[in-house]
Formats: structure tokens, sequence, C-alpha cells
């Protein structure tokens, strides 16, 4: 009987522990940046994107820098990037919310010509990795498999 109780609540608590990370701040401030920009119908792979490389929210970076995506200062592009006078977040763009740490992202996509016509999450990988997004060998993989938790 114990074990049936026990199982019951460790469903329950992954279930409750599963919908948080879906309407965390870092989600909400995603949807609500990228349903306003052309980019709306990439949304699932930018939410997977953010949390491959935030950690759900939970690195450093995100938590210090609101920084979602890993962005390093950029040397060429426009950026919602702020001072960073003690220089905690290194080489890593900070920001004021997690919202601007999105409209930063979009300035990039912009940047680097994103198509309109991606339709699977390993070709919007491969997209990135073609800009040198990301230097991991498995980033695509590892996309993929946040991409089918959403």
């Amino acid at each position: 009987m114990w074990n049936s109780v026990l199982s019951g609540l460790i469903l329950v608590l992954g279930v409750f522990l599963i919908s948080m990370r879906r309407r965390s701040p870092y989600t909400q401030a995603i949807k609500k940046v990228i349903e306003k920009t052309t980019y709306k119908q990439y949304l699932k792979f930018i939410l997977a994107q953010a949390q491959l490389e935030s950690n759900y929210g939970q690195s450093r970076l995100a938590k210090e820098c609101k920084n979602l995506f890993g962005m390093k200062i950029p040397k060429k592009r426009s950026s919602f990037r702020i001072a960073d006078p003690h220089k905690k977040c290194g080489d890593y763009s900070k920001f004021a919310s997690f919202e601007d740490s999105v409209r930063d992202f979009v300035l990039y996509l912009d940047y680097i010509k994103t198509p309109n016509n991606i339709v699977m999450v390993s070709q919007y990988g491969e997209f990135l990795k073609k800009h040198k997004y990301f230097t991991d060998p498995l980033y695509i993989e590892k996309l993929k498999k946040y991409y089918a938790k959403l």
C-alpha cells in the first residue's frame, strides 16, 4: 500500500514540476516577445533552445545576467544588453529582463537572416550551426530532446 501512495506522490510531484517549467517567468517572456515577431512559427524551437541553454532558467547566466540564450557581447550587431560594471557576466551579455534577452535573440536571428521556411527542429539546429552559434557537437541532438519534451 505504501508503495502505491509513494508512487502516486512522485507522479503528482513530477507533473507539478513539469507544469512549473512551462509557466516559468522565462517561458512567459519568450512567448510574449516571440509571438509578436516574424519568428512566431519557431516558438517551440526557441523555447527548447532557451531550456537547453539556460537549464530551464536555472543556470548562473540566466539567474544573474537574465541571459537565456548564452549570448555573448556582440561586436557588430545591435543589442539590448546593459552595462555590467563588475563584469559578473564575463564575455556574456547582461540584460535588464528575460524579455530583453529574448529581444536580443530576435536581433541575432535578424542579423543572421533566419529564413521563415524552417519546419523541423533539426533544420533549425543546422542553421544555427552554420552560423557558429554553438560548438557542442551534440547540440542538435540535445535540442531535439528538449523540443520533444514540449
